[in-house]
């Protein structure tokens, strides 16, 4: 199965079982400096599958483009 969270979700708990996808989809703003990085994570849970930075849509000087980072659930465990 497949997870799709985004900033919304955050401080929320999510179930993956091994073979599991997650996928974040996160907002971003590259031209004001603000982008999103992966801060911690246990490599043995999480297995880091790509991390993809989509252009924004309307091609607006400044404009918001979206991240996504698609890890695989390797291990049982809890974060």
């Amino acid at each position: 199965k497949q997870v799709t969270l985004t900033d919304k979700d955050n401080n929320t708990k999510q179930k993956l079982s091994k073979g599991d996808l997650l996928v974040l989809h996160l907002e971003t703003q590259p031209g004001t400096g603000f982008s999103w990085g992966i801060a911690k994570r246990d490599k043995d849970q999480l297995t880091l599958l790509s991390k993809v930075l989509l252009e924004n849509p309307n091609m607006l000087p400044g404009g918001k483009t979206v991240q996504l980072y698609t890890f695989r659930a390797t291990t049982v465990g809890t974060r």
